[in-house]
């Protein structure tokens, strides 16, 4: 089995690039290189309008009696 050896700080803290990425920047900063065209963008959906009032079918509002005054829980 072979022994690494050691690497001096200044070795080890140094970023190295991989082969491809530094071709594939290249290749993206080429303005000579063919592209596919871009998409245009696409515009969102309109909002639906608003309704006037309750859909037909619907449950109307809940309208609760008023507690009347007085009894075990009002003044005495």
């Amino acid at each position: 089995m072979r022994r690494r050896r050691f690497m001096p700080a200044v070795n080890a803290l140094e970023v190295r690039e991989m082969p491809s990425a530094a071709v594939m920047r290249l290749v993206a900063s080429d303005p000579t290189v063919p592209r596919p065209p871009t998409n245009p963008p696409v515009e969102p959906a309109p909002l639906p309008e608003p309704s006037p009032g309750p859909f037909p079918g619907s449950n109307p509002p809940i309208v609760y009696p008023p507690v009347p005054l007085g009894g075990p829980v009002g003044p005495a």
